[in-house]
């Protein structure tokens, strides 16, 4: 579905339209979606989640970003008055530089209560999913003016009974947008390794939504929860790292070799943030085992608190904080390398909690692995999450040789 369907002018539906006094593009024309659509290409994906400002401090920075570099579509997640001023000013700058404007899939998030075989359900959400993106009666004054190019779906934990209802969505949903806006984009997000992954596994049947997406994005993060964890109902007690290159090359070659997906159609998701973890009193050096027990620790600036609690005490760290307020502070041995996962790591001696903290991230050494892994694969591109973390004004250097690890030359 893939090939062609890039290439379908949006014809008059786009020509014709008139864009919404919600956008503020100069020139106006940025307004409307990409017209036409671009052709088949290498894509290099990024997502924004959060508070988004144009070039400042570690959030989106778009602004700033080397889009020559050859950035190919932006998915803006995020919420909040901030956030929401600067949705049509990413889409502005996206379609200048030639980039689709992305937006998640519907409002709210399809989730496990959801009766995805109800055709009823399906018909309500796909209109509510175009409103969104597009406008209408429910929504007549659509983020960013409904200039928008398309929308990523991704669905957490959906019903495992809900495998024929979850195709038949995703195939009304294309079916809506086409009809919509010709040539928009529907990428869909799914587990680095659905082996690891047991729930999304038996919902998904790649085979059939393959028909009706453009791209498949596999995230390569959080494997620590997916791959270490996945046995011990209590949580992880060995940390490790967040996207392993060897985890990573078996997921990509069980979608080729096993589920047989076409290459060109997999966007490889990939990290920018990392993992702040507490490590047990009196361990050795080389060794980091969890405290029992949870909460047990914070890093000094941290992102988030990793939902479910799958590494305890563990949160999620961007690069930015990871480079200007962690670093700083480890200890004589400085940054290691983990050989078979191709990716840094360190320790330093945390002041609140009094406990050694491990550090797991990635820069622009391990990116570059697997940039170069997803090329000899022959992947449809590369996609990272997220462009926030990076320290596009505190360190522009550090993002600059980030955004230069995923580029596909």
């Amino acid at each position: 579905m893939r090939g062609g369907m890039l290439m379908v002018a949006l014809g008059s539906w786009a020509a014709g339209l008139a864009p919404s006094s919600a956008c503020s593009c100069v020139p106006s024309s940025l307004c409307r979606p990409l017209h036409p659509q671009p052709p088949p290409r290498r894509e290099q994906q990024v997502f924004l989640e959060g508070m988004i400002y144009n070039g400042s401090g570690n959030n989106g920075g778009y602004g700033v970003w080397p889009w020559h570099n050859g950035v190919t579509s932006v998915v803006v997640f995020g919420s909040g008055n901030d956030t929401e001023r600067a949705f049509d000013q990413i889409l502005c700058e996206a379609h200048r530089h030639g980039a689709r404007a992305i937006l998640p899939c519907g409002v709210p998030r399809i989730n496990a209560t959801d009766n995805l075989s109800s055709p009823a359900f399906r018909r309500q959400w796909v209109a509510s999913s175009i409103e969104y993106m597009w406008g209408g009666a429910s929504n007549p004054q659509p983020r960013g003016g409904g200039g928008w190019d398309g929308c990523n779906l991704d669905i957490e934990n959906p019903d495992l009974g809900a495998r024929p209802g979850l195709t038949e969505l995703v195939k009304e949903l294309k079916t809506a947008m086409q009809n919509r806006v010709p040539g928009s984009h529907l990428t869909f997000d799914a587990s680095g390794d659905p082996r690891t992954d047991h729930a999304r596994h038996m919902v998904y049947n790649y085979s059939a939504l393959a028909e009706h997406v453009d791209y498949f994005v596999p995230c390569y993060y959080d494997m620590q929860t997916r791959v270490a964890c996945k046995r011990r109902s209590s949580g992880c007690s060995l940390p490790s790292p967040n996207s392993p290159l060897d985890a990573v090359q078996a997921g990509l070659e069980y979608y080729l070799d096993d589920l047989h997906t076409d290459p060109s159609t997999i966007i490889m998701a990939v990290p920018f943030y990392g993992y702040d973890v507490p490590c047990r009193a009196g361990g050795s050096r080389s060794d980091c085992v969890l405290p029992s027990g949870s909460g047990a620790g914070s890093a000094p600036a941290l992102a988030r608190q990793q939902a479910g609690g799958s590494m305890l005490g563990a949160v999620t760290v961007g690069y930015g904080t990871i480079l200007n307020e962690l670093l700083p502070l480890a200890d004589s041995r400085g940054v290691q390398w983990n050989e078979s996962a191709a990716s840094p790591y360190f320790d330093y001696p945390n002041a609140t909690t009094g406990l050694r903290h491990r550090v797991y991230y990635d820069n622009p050494r391990s990116i570059t692995a697997k940039r170069e892994l997803a090329q000899r694969l022959g992947l449809g591109g590369v996609s990272v999450w997220t462009a926030d973390a990076l320290p596009h004004s505190t360190n522009p250097a550090a993002a600059r040789e980030m955004w230069e690890a995923i580029a596909l030359l």
